[in-house]
């Protein structure tokens, strides 16, 4: 499989991209929600999924 570009890298690289709601304020920080996004290329292998411990309702999502 295609590994996925990596704008941190400023390649392609193995990596992994998260999403992360989070909230703060001069009281404190919270992490609200986090979401792992997959590539399509990735999300249609539910084998690998399973062996990676990932529930099969994640899919593809564009990442807007």
């Amino acid at each position: 499989m295609a590994r996925p570009y990596s704008g941190t890298a400023g390649r392609v690289e193995n990596s992994q991209v998260g999403v992360v709601l989070a909230h703060g304020s001069e009281e404190g920080r919270a992490l609200i929600d986090r979401e792992l996004y997959l590539p399509q290329n990735r999300a249609m292998d539910r084998e690998r999924h399973r062996s990676a411990g990932i529930g099969d309702a994640v899919e593809f999502a564009t990442e807007t």
